[in-house]
């Protein structure tokens, strides 16, 4: 037993890479697929399901995601560069937070500081687990590497994980809530590319420089006109989110 699970871990860890363009093969269109087919019949039939069993369902996923991001960030670290090696991307710190409110809520955590930021967090977790699962290619090890299995793990978990959130919710989410977590954002933008990025020389939010793969923007548009677009799209995507959120409520 104990030899077959060494012969799946090296499985799972094999050096094997695949540096082919995200949305260029057949595996990728079907992860997209199949997570668009997931999200419609979540979205359709979550509400109609017994409170035991969307109670489990919810720690399940909490778990799932905290499991994910304990072993990406303290145990399999060797995987992954220095700007994968710190929770400081938007989902990253969407995820502890969902993961971290929903398994600890009994503690006294419940404050106006607290609910914003995860008020936060369930609007980047949606548009942005659903953005990198559709639009973002999961890492270079080939497929099924548990560096890619931990990232659909860590971005579908955020996604669904603030979906529950919204549907657990009795009244719809205020124009304040829209302002705070507007300015959630624009704070996290600031010391992304202030602080982290030029000290860590990484692209946190990807506010600083082009994302890989779309390095060719750098071609037509100035660095600012980027970095204006990148700063106005958190913004619509974050109110997008908002409003989504409402309709679903």
């Amino acid at each position: 037993m104990r030899h077959r699970i060494e012969e799946i871990s090296d499985f799972l860890y094999r050096d094997e890479e695949d540096n082919s363009p995200w949305m260029t093969g057949f595996r990728d269109w079907a992860v997209i697929l199949a997570f668009l087919i997931l999200t419609y019949f979540f979205v359709r039939y979550y509400k109609l399901q017994p409170i035991r069993l969307r109670k489990q369902l919810y720690i399940f996923i909490s778990i799932a995601l905290l499991v994910t991001v304990v072993r990406r960030f303290l145990l399999k670290r060797d995987f992954y560069d220095l700007e994968a090696r710190i929770p400081l991307f938007s989902c990253n710190i969407s995820a502890i937070f969902l993961a971290v409110n929903s398994l600890l809520f009994f503690l006294p955590w419940h404050s106006l500081i607290w609910q914003a930021l995860v008020d936060w967090s369930v609007f980047a977790g949606i548009y942005g687990g659903a953005l990198a699962i559709i639009f973002a290619s999961p890492g270079n090890y080939a497929f099924p590497h548990m560096t890619r299995l931990g990232y659909y793990v860590e971005h579908a978990g955020i996604f669904f994980l603030g979906l529950m959130y919204i549907f657990e919710r009795t009244a719809p989410y205020s124009y304040y809530t829209l302002l705070y977590t507007s300015l959630i954002t624009l704070s996290y933008l600031y010391l992304m590319h202030k602080v982290a990025n030029p000290k860590l020389g990484t692209n946190y939010g990807f506010i600083t420089e082009p994302p890989r793969g779309t390095e060719f923007l750098a071609r037509y548009i100035s660095k600012s006109t980027y970095q204006t677009i990148c700063l106005t799209m958190y913004l619509a995507c974050n109110a997008l989110a908002w409003y989504c959120a409402n309709q679903l409520i």
